[in-house]
């Protein structure tokens, strides 16, 4: 993708287990926030990860009563450059 910025998204958050080779499942919490406070609907591209830094843009399928499917199109991966970065709070 090109001139990606993370910050310029709108993203998902779904489990491995969720996810095959080009599709994708939301559901729950996120699934809520993505269909009923966005209100992203079907032909819809979102973006959804997998915590261990992928993004997957998908384009949504199906939509249920709990859960959305999507057909991915790109994989990014995301190198997380702060990783070595630690915050101390003191008591």
């Amino acid at each position: 993708m090109k001139n990606f910025r993370l910050s310029d998204i709108e993203l998902y958050y779904t489990p491995p287990e969720f996810i095959t080779k080009d599709k994708i499942t939301l559901a729950d919490e996120e699934y809520k926030h993505c269909c009923k406070v966005m209100r992203n609907s079907i032909s819809d591209v979102i973006y959804i990860t997998d915590g261990g830094g992928k993004i997957y843009k998908t384009k949504i399928e199906k939509i249920e009563k709990s859960s959305l499917y999507g057909k991915i199109f790109e994989t990014i991966s995301y190198k997380n450059e702060l990783k070595n970065i630690f915050f101390c709070i003191p008591n």
